[in-house]
């Protein structure tokens, strides 16, 4: 598997238990994100008589469960047992929406900024997001003037994000560009 394809390679029933010549197979399988689907024909075959199937466009970092049936004159075989792949993580592709400063505070030792956020869509990710970096820098800079790291577990994935960055290196009556990763 990869981050967004599966291949399967099947030997064939042997010829004199299979009721037939097979005319088609029907590879069966589905996630928790992603309704049943399925693939109705071989895509290729090998020299030893093995069918290959290559399944793409799915999700990165997803658990997958995948069975075949084929089909002879007579009608569909039973379908197989199951097997269960996880995908391999990829970079997120999606951005966290509405940022919003939502208060700042103005202290002796700096401005800190109240920062909140919606977390990626789920399809976005990718894979488990285990922290966002918030970064501070002036519009006319490029040099990162504040850092935050914002560790958050799997429970907290779905749910809006509120925290603070600043500190010293902010100063008050001052724009600034906020980003997060």
């Amino acid at each position: 598997a990869s981050s967004t394809s599966a291949r399967f390679t099947i030997t064939p029933t042997p010829l004199l238990q299979r009721n037939g010549h097979i005319l088609q197979y029907r590879l069966i399988y589905s996630s928790a994100l992603a309704t049943s689907l399925t693939r109705y024909h071989v895509v290729s075959g090998d020299q030893a008589g093995n069918r290959v199937f290559e399944i793409d466009s799915l999700l990165s970092h997803q658990l997958y469960t995948f069975s075949i049936t084929s089909r002879t004159l007579v009608g569909w075989s039973p379908v197989s047992s199951t097997v269960t792949v996880m995908t391999l993580p990829y970079r997120p592709v999606g951005r966290v929406q509405n940022v919003v400063v939502t208060s700042g505070t103005v202290t002796q030792s700096g401005a800190v900024l109240n920062v909140t956020f919606e977390p990626l869509n789920i399809r976005d990710r990718n894979s488990v997001i285990k922290s966002y970096i918030i970064r501070v820098r002036e519009p006319s800079k490029t040099a990162v003037i504040a850092t935050r790291s914002y560790p958050i577990t799997p429970a907290q994935a779905d749910t809006s994000v509120t925290t603070t960055v600043g500190g010293s290196t902010l100063a008050s009556f001052t724009t600034y560009t906020i980003s997060i990763r």
